[in-house]
């Protein structure tokens, strides 16, 4: 026996709500609930260096990533820096998430504390330079970072770099091995660069390190160590030659101050920091 029409019109809207609701439904994964929970990285100081290294971060998807700044000097330009990296979200595909604040509860609990705060270099000037003026500024900053995550690890950026490790550790309390210094990530890629230029290969086939302090006249590029592609770097270059490529190391920050004229590098600093 048919069906009368009513009851078919009822059926098939039923039907229709049933397959609109499945399609309603999301089938995604809401931010925060990743089966591994992801790591927390506080940027102190969002300028240049700060927010290359916040824009590094967040596009690998490794964390999520905290802008923290003085309003007295970034006025509210952390926050715009922020929300503008949020926005690439769709097109660089992370799902980690950025934020910024003024004070330090959002900090709370980091993984890594990053410290970019503090004045940067003027042509002309060296990085010893800077120390009474940034001393304080690091003591400060590391202090309410501690307070807030004294389980993080500290990762000292801003210069003279070695000194303000040195500030950075009393004004922590943590212990040595959780204090470190990026300066050797950084001059030792300066170091790779004029290697594999000079070389005429990829800065990918090089393998050298500088140790040393961050500072024009203390760096040491360890030159007996250096290969390119396997070879020794005393076989491919004359002895003048490489003498060059040492002292444009050593001089490299000082050099990229002098080019740009307002500020200083900071795509270099920020990769070599998360490397």
């Amino acid at each position: 026996m048919a069906r009368p029409p009513c009851e078919l019109a009822r059926a098939r809207r039923r039907s229709l709500g049933r397959a609109r609701a499945s399609l309603a439904a999301p089938t995604c994964t809401p931010r925060g609930t990743d089966t591994m929970a992801r790591k927390k990285v506080t940027i102190v100081g969002a300028g240049m260096t700060g927010g290359a290294m916040a824009q590094r971060l967040i596009e690998r998807d490794i964390c999520d990533v905290v802008l923290q700044d003085d309003p007295q000097f970034a006025r509210t330009m952390h926050f715009g820096k922020a929300l503008d990296e949020s926005q690439a979200a769709a097109w660089s595909g992370f799902s980690a998430s950025i934020s910024a604040t003024d004070g330090w509860d959002e900090t709370a609990g980091s993984d890594v504390v990053v410290v970019t705060a503090g004045a940067p270099r003027k042509p002309g000037m060296s990085r010893e330079e800077l120390l009474n003026s940034n001393a304080a500024i690091v003591r400060a900053k590391v202090a309410d970072a501690a307070k807030a995550s004294p389980d993080a690890a500290l990762v000292i950026f801003s210069n003279p770099m070695d000194a303000m490790c040195h500030v950075a550790l009393d004004a922590s309390g943590f212990p040595r091995e959780r204090v470190i210094g990026q300066g050797g990530a950084l001059d030792s890629a300066r170091y790779r660069h004029f290697v594999s230029d000079a070389c005429g290969v990829s800065p990918q086939d090089v393998h050298g390190y500088v140790i040393g302090g961050h500072t024009d006249t203390t760096m040491v590029p360890v030159v007996s160590q250096t290969r390119v592609g396997g070879v020794p770097l005393t076989s491919l270059l004359s002895a003048e030659k490489i003498d060059e490529v040492v002292a444009r190391t050593m001089r490299g920050g000082a050099e990229i101050t002098e080019l740009m004229g307002v500020g200083s590098a900071f795509y270099a600093p920020s990769a070599g920091t998360i490397a």
